[in-house]
């Protein structure tokens, strides 16, 4: 139980601090005059769907945590160490997400802006 308590914590806390990290990058995001009214729906969408399948993984690795028998600190690190990498992997798909999101609305914007001139050319 001990150890289920441990890793839910420093898994919670963990994906608190990257939510709050991409959190952050979304609002940096949303000063581009370009793709600046995109920023704000693609952050929302990108931090929900990052914060529940953090949660999951933190919950399924907090799960087995007191199935390994490996002793009391060494199930600590490696449940810990597990989710952390996890996360990790999560986070840089994340943001990779939202800068897809945001590249998409800036090239987007171009394409609407540059068709009424190419209709007075035509």
């Amino acid at each position: 139980m001990t150890l289920t308590l441990i890793t839910l914590t420093f898994g919670c806390a963990l994906v608190l601090a990257l939510s709050a990290l991409l959190l952050e990058l979304g609002k940096e995001c949303r000063r581009c005059p370009i793709s600046g009214p995109a920023a704000g729906a693609a952050t929302l969408s990108v931090l929900g769907a990052f914060a529940s399948m953090g949660l999951g993984i933190v919950a399924l690795f907090a799960a087995f945590a007191g199935e390994l028998s490996l002793g009391s600190l060494p199930t600590a690190l490696v449940s810990i160490g597990g989710a952390a990498v996890m996360l990790g992997i999560g986070f840089s798909i994340a943001a990779t997400a939202l800068r897809d999101a945001l590249t998409r609305a800036r090239r987007e914007m171009r394409e609407n802006a540059s068709a009424p001139i190419q209709e007075a050319v035509a």
